[in-house]
């Protein structure tokens, strides 16, 4: 990525750069970018600042359309950690949806437990 560019510019350029490669087959490479732009965020702002669960939510997206089930849950299960208070309360249908992606994660994972954040155990 190009250093003079600003952090929240690089990281939006990783993202799509991780979506199209995702879209191409290309799953390495997809994986080394969502996690670029993961360290990138987390840089500028901290590991446990909202600002990355989106990219969480897309790595753990993309880990599930792949079928990588367990690595899919590890990073659901840490997007829900730095955001799921604030998307439940500003959009409580997206974070309905997510949960469903994170249930049927568990079960194509044949986890029959994992770990539960306070707002899916009173789902």
């Amino acid at each position: 990525m190009a250093g003079d560019m600003p952090v929240g510019a690089q990281v939006a350029l990783t993202k799509k750069l991780a979506t199209v490669l995702g879209n191409l087959c290309e799953r390495e490479q997809a994986e080394r970018a969502f996690l670029e732009g993961i360290a990138l965020t987390e840089k500028a702002s901290g590991a446990i600042f909202p600002a990355t669960f989106p990219l969480r939510v897309e790595l753990a997206r993309f880990y599930f359309d792949t079928e990588q089930f367990e690595k899919a849950i590890g990073y659901f299960e840490q997007a829900f950690s730095v955001g799921e208070t604030l998307l439940s309360s500003k959009l409580p249908v997206a974070m309905a949806a997510l949960l469903e992606d994170y249930g049927v994660v568990l079960e194509r994972s044949g986890k029959t437990s994992a770990k539960r954040s306070p707002i899916a155990i009173r789902l």
